[in-house]
This record gives structure tokens, sequence and C-alpha cells, in this order.
């Protein structure tokens, strides 16, 4: 018995390491862009602290820099696309503090009358969306929730009714609004020790996956 069980864990460690060894034949990790010069294939100072990522059907990676307050495209080599969208902070029009960042492809989230193509929450607890036919070099801020720190968003995918989650890390909760930025309720996971904060979301067809982060100290540990 003594002698199976150490076959069985010798057999079970070589199909790890047989298996890692695969998984790392199979990928290869290239730095596309950074803000810091010489570390990946392409520099950009407004990369700062990047954040959200998000493209449509058809088109660029559009990326949220935390530390800039910009949002900056990119092709899947990593080339920059020549447009800059400027995230606004509450109450002027300095570059605020983006973070998570979704596609939208319905009629809804409208910002000044025109569908918004993409939204973006910020810590300072707004959200706005970005309209090219109402300003194609900024978003426009459709709501703020004072109080609020926003570190991620999630947006359903339907032909109308759809919601937006966005995940406030101050309050523990994540709000859910409605196709014309209306509250709707929020929701919170009573269960969770109180070292555990909503931090991003990850959006599906048909649902939305909070991500749970414990904070203890300086760490930060993802569930």
């Amino acid at each position: 018995m003594q002698r199976r069980t150490i076959a069985i864990a010798i057999c079970l460690g070589l199909t790890l390491m047989f298996g890692s060894s695969v998984a790392l034949a199979q990928y290869q990790l290239t730095n596309l862009v950074s803000n810091q010069v010489g570390t990946a294939k392409h520099t950009d100072p407004l990369v700062v602290n990047a954040w959200g990522l998000a493209h449509p059907p058809t088109g660029p990676f559009w990326i949220s820099d935390n530390g800039s307050g910009w949002s900056t495209l990119y092709n899947g080599a990593g080339v920059k696309q020549p447009l800059e969208v400027l995230i606004p902070s509450t109450g002027d029009d300095a570059p605020g503090s983006p973070t998570g960042i979704v596609f939208n492809g319905s009629n809804e989230f409208q910002v000044q009358g025109w569908p918004a193509f993409f939204l973006f929450a910020t810590q300072d607890g707004s959200i706005s969306g970005w309209a090219p036919q109402s300003n194609p070099n900024a978003a426009i801020i459709a709501v703020t929730t004072p109080g609020a720190m926003y570190t991620g968003l999630a947006i359903t995918s339907n032909t109308s009714g759809n919601l937006l989650y966005a995940a406030d890390n101050a309050n523990n909760k994540v709000d859910v609004y409605d196709g014309t930025f209306k509250l709707k309720t929020s929701f919170t996971d009573t269960t969770l020790p109180k070292t555990f904060r909503a931090v991003r979301h990850s959006g599906l067809r048909w649902s939305a996956v909070c991500c749970i982060c414990q904070f203890v100290g300086r760490h930060r540990w993802f569930h």
C-alpha cells in the first residue's frame, strides 16, 4: 500500500511538471506598451497604471490609464492609434482617475443625446461615456455618486433593457444602473469578511462576475 501511494505521488508530480512545461511552451510574454522607455516594444507616457481594457467587435483596444486620466488606443501589435480620450474628474474638465471600461453596443446609455460607445468608471465615483458625436476627444460624465469609489464595470449585452454594474470599493457594494444611468439597486455579499472588497467585474453575456479582493496591510489577494 505504501509503495502504491509513493508511485501515485510520483506519477502525479511528473504529470504536473509535464503539464507546466507544456503550458510554458505554448505561451510567450511580450510587453507591447509601457510608459517606461526600453521595457516594451512601444512607449507611451500616458500609460500610467493601466487599469481597464475593452474593445469593440472590430477595432482597437481601449485602455483606462488610471494614473494619467486618459484612455489610449492600440492595435493588436501595441501600435498606438491617433485618438486619445480624456476621462474627466468630478467637478471640472481636468483628467480623472479611470478604472473600469466597457464597450456598449446598444442605443442605451446616452450622453447629450447620443449612445456612448464606451463607458468609464472612476475612483471619484463618476461614470462617464464617450460618444464621438458629443465630444470626440473627451468622455462626458453621466452620473456621479458621492462617496463612491468605482473600480470596475460590467455591462449586459441585450438589444434593450441593459444594466451597468459598478463595483464600489469604498462601500463594499455593487451599484446597478439602467440604460438611462438611473440607479436601480445595489447589492453586496454580507457573508464576506470585512477585509474583503468588491474590486472588479468581468462581463459575460448573461451574467456578471465580481472580483473580490482581500486587503491585508498593503497586500491584496484576489478571489
